[in-house]
């Protein structure tokens, strides 16, 4: 059921914390999800992703060059 199913929090922010970028995607069944994340034109450098669902969450570094 699609009103039940669980969203996933998908942020990219910079060093200073801005948001680059900010999506939700819901998960299957299965717990799988697929959705595009969008990298604006921004500088080269170091930018934070960030995954939330439910009670978890997981952030990685992630570098642009």
């Amino acid at each position: 059921d699609r009103a039940t199913a669980p969203e996933m929090e998908i942020r990219i922010t910079n060093l200073l914390g801005n948001t680059i970028h900010q999506a939700t995607a819901g998960i299957n069944a299965n717990g799988d999800f697929s959705t595009p994340v969008y990298m604006p034109p921004s500088a080269d450098g170091v930018y934070m992703l960030t995954v939330r669902c439910a009670n978890a969450t997981i952030t990685t570094k992630i570098i642009k060059q």
